[in-house]
């Protein structure tokens, strides 16, 4: 069989003709693993591209042998090919199939080994955690969501854009545990149930980064444990029910969405179930909800949960979500689907063993769901080590990119861009184009993005080697080479200014300066800078949010001690053209403890757009800072404030009609209070509930849902306690503190001597905390409401006066503002410093590369890719050649 293709070479560029040559090479080899022929061979000449194959190509597809319904993984590790001694292709082929990349040491160490051990220490090795440490607010309480919608508009604002840009933090801390983990089968499984269960940061209604790095962290932990526990734990999570809607499902108007993608995408397939089942699923999921206030933690809600009975898969009960889960792992489909996916990502696309598939798949079920079992299953079938499968998998960008890395040591200075590298070829971290994830296969080289795929490895591998630089972004922070050293002794005893900066390059990156003004007149001024570590976009396209930003903090000496007003940050060489765009980008600026955040900046530049987003200068010009915050949370109070509450911000977040405006019973004005402190303890946020009703008067609610972290020392033995919740895992506490009279006293009088000074201290600031929650945007949008709640607040002003909460005489509340802005991310300590590429320091130069001795006599290309190559010569010992052939593509 021969395929040719004719193209004019004189009408595309070397570049362009190479990078056709290559996708077609590509295509015939794929040809060649679909119809499961020989290798095709690749030939060039001025005409055109041919590819041949020896043999006519003949379908070697088996009939599917039966399950036997008895088959263990003992006797498929015990299996005679499973005894076999590891070679070289045989360790790269278990490397890159169940880890990413296969970097030479680990080939070496696997030579020898049966294929059995080999597995049993790829199965051994996966972990519960990361290896390198989360970002600090990855692990910290969640952002104040919750108050978003009574922010101010630059609060607001600035709020979002720190959203956006933990969203960048979260993938290159995910990039960076990918190069650097010696668990590299830990992140791939990873990676497969993240695109399993689909999360989305755009497909996030509340745009909480948070809840991402938080099921990431879940997805790591019980990744290879046991599947069960795991969909269990997906409808629960609050990321997941976020954007899927579940905590919209009520049992008077149930939602579908979840139910729907449980099983089609999750569990069964498509075909597995009718639509009465979705409909009775969505019932027994009615009720799974996630709480803004409670820090995004699973909350069920029994006001919105379907008790009623439910028909699912022939059974009768009153379901709910947990047992939907077990009926569905019933369904003999359930493990034959998840075996089937496991199939396809590790073992090959383009071929199907459906008798191999059910004696995995049996092996599964009769694990009760063991995810490890599963595993060892799926590396240990005949399916995985058949020749044929070999090369039949398309690498993903992330195989691609981060493969490449891992397997070669070599690891790019600008190795923080393969996150916007890897979007543009397909594959952005929890950026998938919709609930079905990333399709993968043909779908990663398409002839859009087979260019992009060849210059990528290119420019990764040409690119200067990340230790060169550190030391070249060392003295560019300190604007002349030799100055560098006086720069460190600079930071170390004097003035220091720390500037979070990012940029678009376009033929160069963008250089600026920081002055700072004292009464107009400039005081000081640095040396010209330039921003490090840009994002090109003549090679890589523009950026599309600012979570794709390289952000980098530059530490200038500052040769003045005196006082200043004003900062200038100035973009100087700003360029464009029709191939891309140079732009500065700017977080912030800290000096002596107070950070100037850019979103409350302004600037003045050659753009007719200056009043949009401050922090952006896409044109030449200055970002001018006067306001600053504290970079530190307020200081504890003294001894002499006993008895002082301390409330950072008032947020109003719901108010009804106000007290004596309407027929109703129940009157509610509910506001947040940040950064609450009293006598030593410290609380993110509490919601206060304030409640006018015929029965009970006015009263004071708190409940354990609305407090982080828990505010109260002891909840009283009466308090109320949803027994409902209790049952799933939430103990929920509510209590009810009346102004005046005997109504619910008895919450009162069992709280602690101090609980009740807590609460008196809330009670006393009444008047002031009403005022200053009508100060936010909430109140302005419904200025006739929050003026009826004002005027009846200061009728109770009275009766406030002569309650037992204001007989206390306790000390005036005291409003300190927030310690920090809650837009501000910046001076985050950015990436870790030294990466070590699978764990081995990273090379120095490509000179530096060294081959262990068990590989030095082989061909490199037995080593590095997964079938012969077909445009380079097999001999060859130039990896850079055989990272440019075709083969290198697939894995």
């Amino acid at each position: 069989m021969t395929l040719f293709f004719r193209v004019n070479s004189d009408r595309v560029s070397r570049s362009v003709w190479h990078s056709i040559r290559a996708a077609i090479c590509l295509c015939c080899l794929m040809l060649s693993a679909i119809m499961s022929g020989p290798a095709f061979a690749c030939g060039t000449n001025i005409a055109g591209v041919s590819c041949s194959s020896s043999k006519t190509v003949k379908s070697s597809a088996k009939t599917p042998s039966k399950s036997t319904g008895s088959i263990t993984v003992e006797a498929f590790l015990s299996a005679p090919h499973m005894d076999v001694p590891m070679d070289m292709r045989d360790a790269r082929h278990l490397l890159e199939r169940s880890g990413i990349g296969a970097p030479p040491r680990e080939i070496a160490n696997l030579i020898g080994k049966s294929r059995a051990e080999a597995v049993q220490f790829i199965i051994d090795g996966y972990r519960q955690g990361p290896q390198n440490r989360p970002r600090q607010w990855m692990m910290d309480i969640a952002p104040p969501h919750w108050a978003q919608h009574d922010m101010l508009n630059s609060e607001e604002q600035a709020f979002q854009i720190a959203r956006d840009r933990e969203a960048g933090e979260l993938r290159n801390w995910w990039m960076q545990e990918m190069i650097t983990t010696t668990s590299p089968q830990t992140e791939r499984l990873t990676l497969f149930w993240q695109n399993h269960f689909v999360t989305t940061y755009e497909g996030l209604n509340d745009d909480a980064v948070i809840t991402l790095a938080r099921q990431n962290m879940k997805l790591r932990e019980m990744a290879a444990g046991n599947f069960r526990s795991l969909v269990k734990m997906i409808i629960r999570d609050p990321a997941m029910l976020d954007y899927l809607d579940n905590d919209r499902n009520r049992k008077e108007s149930p939602n579908e969405n979840l139910a729907r993608e449980l099983m089609e995408l999750f569990t069964l397939g498509e075909g597995q179930y009718d639509e009465a089942t979705v409909k009775e699923a969505a019932r027994a999921l009615t009720g799974y909800s996630f709480t803004k206030e409670g820090d995004f933690s699973f909350d069920f809600r029994p006001w919105s949960h379907d008790s009623g009975r439910k028909n699912l898969f022939g059974k009768r009960g009153r379901y709910d979500g947990d047992d939907l889960v077990d009926i569905i792992l019933e369904q003999p489909a359930a493990a034959e689907f998840i075996a089937g996916k496991f199939w396809q990502a590790f073992i090959s696309e383009i071929h199907q063993d459906a008798g191999q598939i059910s004696d995995i798949a049996d092996i599964f079920r009769r694990s009760d769901y063991d995810i490890k079992t599963l595993m060892a299953a799926t590396l240990s079938s005949e399916g995985f080590w058949d020749e044929k499968n070999r090369a039949t998998i398309v690498k993903s960008p992330v195989d691609l990119l981060v493969g490449t890395v891992r397997t070669t040591g070599y690891l790019p200075a600008n190795w923080a861009q393969m996150t916007s590298m890897s979007k543009n070829l397909g594959q952005q971290f929890y950026g998938q184009p919709n609930v079905a994830g990333w399709p993968g296969g043909a779908s990663w080289i398409t002839p859009a993005r087979l260019l992009n795929r060849w210059q990528a490895v290119d420019r990764l591998m040409t690119s200067h080697p990340a230790g060169a630089a550190k030391t070249d972004q060392m003295m560019m922070a300190s604007g002349k080479d030799g100055q560098t050293m006086m720069a460190n002794q600079m930071m170390a005893q004097g003035r220091v200014a720390t500037v979070r900066v990012a940029s678009e390059d376009y033929l160069g990156p963008p250089r600026w300066t920081l002055t700072l003004f004292n009464l107009e007149a400039p005081v000081w001024s640095s040396e010209t800078q330039t921003v490090a570590g840009g994002h090109d976009t003549v090679k890589f396209g523009r950026i599309e949010s600012d979570s794709d930003l390289n952000w980098q903090e530059v530490q200038l000496p500052i040769a003045y001690d005196g006082p200043f007003d004003q900062i200038s940050v100035r973009f100087i060489n700003d360029a464009a053209g029709n191939d891309g765009d140079r732009n500065m980008f700017v977080d912030g600026v800290q000096i002596d403890g107070a950070v100037y955040p850019a979103a409350l900046g302004r600037k003045r530049t050659s753009c007719s757009n200056d009043e949009r987003e401050p922090w952006a200068l896409w044109c030449a010009g200055s970002l001018i800072l006067t306001e600053n915050i504290s970079s530190s949370a307020p200081e504890l109070k003294p001894m002499d404030d006993d008895d002082r509450l301390y409330v950072g911000k008032v947020r109003m977040l719901w108010a009804s009609e106000p007290p004596g405006t309407s027929g109703r019973d129940n009157y509610d004005f509910n506001v947040g209070l940040q950064n609450v402190r009293f006598n030593g303890q410290e609380l993110h946020h509490i919601v206060v509930r304030f409640k006018k009703d015929k029965r009970h008067g006015v009263t004071l609610r708190l409940s354990s849902t609305d407090c982080v972290p828990d505010c109260l020392s002891r909840w009283p033995r009466s308090a109320w306690v949803d027994q409902e919740r209790a049952a799933y895992g939430e103990t929920v506490y509510d209590i009810s503190i009346p102004l005046n009279g005997p109504s619910h006293d008895n919450h009162y009088g069992g709280l602690t001597a101090d609980d009740k000074k807590f609460i008196s201290a809330i009670w006393a600031a009444f008047p002031e905390i009403m005022d200053r929650a009508s100060q936010g945007r909430q109140a302005r949008r419904k200025p006739d409401t929050t003026k009826g709640w004002m005027d009846w607040a200061d009728s109770l002003e009275k009766r406030l006066a002569s309650s037992r909460h204001a007989k206390l005489n306790l000390p005036a509340v005291k409003f300190e503002g927030l310690g920090k802005s809650e837009g501000m991310m910046m001076m985050s300590g950015g990436t870790d410093a030294d990466l070590h590429p699978a764990g081995y320091p990273p090379l120095a130069s490509w000179s530096a590369f060294e081959l262990p001795e068990l590989l030095r006599e082989k061909p490199v290309a037995d080593w590095l890719l997964a079938a012969l190559p077909v445009q380079v010569d097999v001999n060859t010992d130039d990896i850079a050649l055989l990272l440019s052939d075709p083969v290198y593509q697939l894995k």
